[in-house]
């Protein structure tokens, strides 16, 4: 029994071992398969999984772009059949052409995937160019539109905002056709050749009208001029000159040449388009449409440069300008007191000589007149004054009474109470004998020279 025991377990050592040799074997090759699968087959499948899941997407958002393409197409090819055309019409005026679509994709046939994208990026990027275009053009014809409702006083066809723009387009279309053919239009030659004629009657009529005015500056300055011709003032003759201003040279040029008659007018007016006399034209025509710019071209007056011209015994010549800068004080003071008498014998007696039988009061107020002028002078523009109907009015300091009192009418003398408490009034009416005998006595009058003949003759 032992050895049978002995032996049986001899042989299931044998066995056994054997057996959990090849276990061990398996178990092993078992390890490389897992570790090769973890290692090798996983991450295989997980990209081919990932691959798989992209491609789903792809067809999905592919479906999806078909779909809304489709829909899109729909839509618009419903839109062109059911006649809102406005937008289309707007961009391609000539309609949908189908053969120039089919010619499109035959174009299109042969090129591989790479021209096909560069071809639909070009046209992408026209699309946004165009699409930014149309909303810039598309604001500016909406404020345009806006102005235009403004300034007519008509409701804007847009509203708010919240009308599409074909709406405001369609309005706008309207109202252009109403416009367009209206029967008003058939006169639009007419009414433009007599705007024309308008306004060349009217310019002619301005010119003319300042061409009088010039004529009568002329006039009445030749008129003062005849008067001031007899009289002498700090031994000299004044004259006012009134020289054409270069600033308005072309203008007075104009007016003279047009006022020459009525064929010069004709002949002048419709062909002066060039040269010194279009610019001339120009600032008419300005001053006719009302621009403020050209207001001052209305008043005659501005057309001059005035001057007093004074000429002596000898003939030597100055001005009033010149005068004031560097004569002394009495020929300085005499062309304003001269200036004076013509502005208000102009004013009181606008369609007289100075000097006429003129009927009105032709009062003149002064201050402390004639100051810095010796007695010859002062009453010499006393009797100025008097011959161009102009009555005066003197303040004066008591010693100018002398001087005064052989050329004024009335002596109004007041007195102040040395306490300043009363004020006494006496008038004096001297005649002409007593001014006679004033002027007689008056030592002024003489001069040097005279007192020097009286002298040598005791």
């Amino acid at each position: 029994r032992r050895s049978l025991t002995t032996e049986q377990e001899a042989v299931k050592k044998v066995e056994t071992g054997a057996l959990d040799a090849e276990i061990k074997e398996l178990q092993t090759e078992r390890s490389a398969y897992l570790t090769e699968l973890v290692q090798v087959f996983e991450p295989k499948r997980d990209a081919l999984l990932g691959e798989e899941a992209g491609l789903k997407a792809k067809v999905a958002s592919t479906r999806e772009a078909a779909r809304a393409s489709l829909g899109l197409r729909r839509s618009a090819h419903a839109r062109w059949l059911g006649g809102d055309s406005v937008r289309i019409r707007l961009v391609r005026p000539e309609g949908f052409d189908p053969l120039a679509v089919a010619k499109a994709r035959a174009d299109t046939a042969g090129l591989d995937a790479k021209d096909l994208a560069a071809l639909a990026n070009g046209a992408r990027e026209a699309a946004r160019e165009a699409l930014e275009t149309a909303r810039t053009q598309g604001r500016a014809a909406e404020r345009d539109l806006a102005e235009y409702c403004a300034q007519w006083r008509v409701e804007n066809p847009l509203g708010r905002g919240d009308v599409p723009a074909s709406f405001g387009y369609s309005w706008v279309r309207r109202a252009y056709d109403e416009v367009a053919g209206h029967e008003l239009r058939r006169y639009r030659d007419q009414a433009v050749q007599a705007e024309g004629e308008m306004r060349r009657l009217m310019t002619e009529d301005l010119l003319t009208r300042l061409a009088d005015k010039f004529e009568r500056v002329r006039t009445r300055l030749d008129a003062l001029n005849e008067r001031l011709s007899t009289q002498t003032f700090t031994g000299q003759t004044y004259a006012f000159e009134a020289a054409v201003d270069r600033r308005y040279a072309a203008v007075h040029a104009l007016a003279t040449e047009v006022a020459r008659s009525p064929d010069a007018a004709q002949a002048i007016l419709p062909e002066t388009t060039d040269g010194p006399l279009s610019a001339a034209i120009a600032e008419i025509s300005a001053l006719i449409a009302g621009e403020e710019s050209a207001a001052r071209l209305a008043d005659y007056r501005n057309y001059f440069v005035y001057e007093i011209g004074m000429t002596d015994r000898a003939g030597n010549r100055t001005t009033m300008s010149n005068r004031a800068l560097r004569g002394s004080g009495g020929e300085a003071q005499a062309p304003f007191y001269v200036a004076i008498a013509a502005s208000l014998a102009s004013a009181y007696y606008p369609g007289d000589r100075p000097g006429d039988e003129n009927s009105g009061l032709g009062l003149c107020l002064l201050d402390e007149a004639f100051s810095k002028l010796d007695v010859r002078n002062s009453q010499a523009l006393v009797d100025l004054y008097q011959a161009w109907g102009l009555q005066l009015l003197i303040a004066a300091p008591e010693d100018k009474r002398t001087t005064l009192t052989e050329v004024m009418d009335t002596i109004v003398t007041v007195y102040k109470s040395p306490d300043l408490a009363s004020v006494r009034i006496e008038s004096e009416h001297p005649l002409e004998a007593a001014k006679r005998a004033l002027a007689a006595i008056n030592p002024e009058r003489r001069g040097i020279a005279g007192f020097r003949t009286g002298e040598a003759a005791e």
